[in-house]
């Protein structure tokens, strides 16, 4: 998770510069999808480690719940993004990171 996410800087700035770029919207796109694989088995086993912990568990049985969406949102950008429109990488992000990613994270409670 480390590497992939010390991409994001670096892909970040390839895309800034060459925004309808179909081959920078697609390196982008590798990095978020790699991340968020990374965050998704890094649930899942946490999940798996802390059994007894009934507030962990329904804490990330919620977080994947909706991740499904946005892994799907973004595969579908990245699809969009190699065939069609190049940009849709980009803008599948932000839609995810508005729907599903900072509604979820102000719906946290901290105990």
């Amino acid at each position: 998770m480390l590497f992939t996410s010390s991409l994001f800087p670096y892909a970040t700035s390839i895309v800034s510069e060459n925004f309808d770029n179909r081959a920078a919207q697609i390196f982008y796109g590798l990095v978020v999808l790699s991340i968020t694989a990374s965050n998704q088995l890094q649930y899942y086993l946490l999940q798996r480690a802390n059994q007894s912990q009934e507030n962990s568990v329904r804490h990330i049985a919620a977080r994947r719940g909706w991740a499904k969406y946005d892994v799907a949102l973004k595969l579908s950008g990245m699809l969009l993004a190699m065939t069609v429109y190049p940009l849709a990488m980009i803008f599948s992000v932000l839609i995810t990171l508005m729907t599903f990613v900072i509604p979820n994270q102000l719906k946290i409670k901290c105990v």
